[in-house]
């Protein structure tokens, strides 16, 4: 089957098969770059929520002296990191996002870790020098992006984290002992990837599309390309070829319109017809003298015919002529051969 396919069809069909499988390896590839990238800055947003959040809780313990003399909290939303969560918090819910600040060991039983949290602690707590740690994952039917940074403890967290272990705090907790740098807890925040399935899927056609349009495009220019430079040449030096078998050899010749391979092919075609034209008509030259030749030789060969025809009869003249002198001589001999017994006979009777 593929034997019968023409040389065209062949070409076409290699071609767009390499277009095709490239096209979809560049769609694929392409994609899922696009769709790392929007993971990415959906992470990213979640990471300037949180980052807002240290960066609030940061400012806030720089300046705790002039926000809180004397640093004389009268409320726990005066605590720099109670400060940072509630507006991480508020700015987090704007975005249908969900912030909390989970440990694993809370004063408030509403920031115990969940599985994700509690991964997140310990990894934070096994790797000091871990800056953030996330996850995509569905839950619950959901498909969801976890997001966590670490929060460790300044100076001013000493006040209700710090020594001596035991006694409580100015809000009525006991202190855990702890020292400046350790874990407390984190920032984590909880969001739907639904806009982000969405930008992917919205991503994903207008890659295909584009791609789709770019295959079509270079499938269309390479057919006209295959057409014009490959086919068109091609069928008019079959036609010559046709013609050659046909014995016409008076059809024009191709012309040749490039210097590649096709033109060379045509040239060679032309030069190949010309060579037989001309072979043959000194073919039939040869043919024409060779006609001539053998019209003299047939009268030569009528006049050799007749001319022998005469010698023979004049050789029958002559053989009966030699016959009949052989009679003569025969006759005379018989004749000499009686006139000697005559001879003898008067001899003898001479003698007698």
């Amino acid at each position: 089957m593929r034997n019968k396919i023409k040389l065209s069809g062949k070409i076409l069909g290699a071609v767009s098969l390499t277009l095709f499988l490239t096209t979809a390896v560049s769609f694929w590839i392409t994609q899922r770059r696009v769709n790392q990238q929007a993971e990415e800055a959906f992470r990213d947003n979640m990471r300037q929520i949180v980052g807002m959040a240290s960066a609030t809780r940061a400012w806030f313990s720089e300046n705790i002296d002039l926000m809180v003399p004397d640093r004389n909290f009268k409320h726990v939303q005066q605590v720099p990191v109670v400060v940072a969560w509630n507006v991480a918090e508020k700015y987090a819910e704007s975005q249908r996002m969900t912030f909390r600040t989970p440990s694993l060991n809370p004063r408030d039983p509403k920031n115990q870790p969940d599985e994700f949290e509690r991964r997140a602690l310990e990894n934070f707590q096994n790797d000091p020098a871990l800056p953030e740690y996330s996850e995509r994952r569905v839950e619950n039917g959901e498909d969801v992006m976890r997001y966590a940074q670490p929060v460790r403890l300044t100076s001013d967290c000493l006040v209700c984290h710090g020594d001596p272990a035991g006694q409580k705090d100015p809000y009525g907790f006991i202190k855990e002992g702890m020292k400046t740098g350790d874990l407390r807890g984190a920032f984590a925040i909880r969001a739907s990837t639904q806009r982000l399935v969405e930008t992917s899927w919205a991503n994903s056609i207008a890659i295909f599309l584009i791609s789709f349009f770019t295959l079509l495009a270079a499938a269309g220019v390479l057919f006209a390309l295959v057409r014009k430079l490959v086919v068109k040449p091609l069928s008019a030096a079959v036609g010559l070829a046709n013609a050659i078998a046909d014995n016409d050899l008076a059809v024009d010749d191709l012309p040749v319109e490039s210097q590649d391979e096709i033109g060379e092919a045509t040239s060679a075609l032309n030069t190949m017809k010309n060579n037989l034209r001309t072979t043959v008509q000194a073919i039939a030259a040869t043919s024409a003298h060779v006609s001539t030749a053998s019209t003299e030789l047939s009268r030569t060969s009528q006049k050799i015919s007749a001319n022998s025809e005469a010698t023979s009869a004049q050789a029958n003249v002559v053989s009966n002529a030699a016959q009949q002198v052989n009679q003569n001589l025969q006759t005379l001999a018989a004749g000499a051969e009686e006139m000697g017994v005559s001879i003898r006979e008067i001899t003898r009777n001479a003698s007698d």
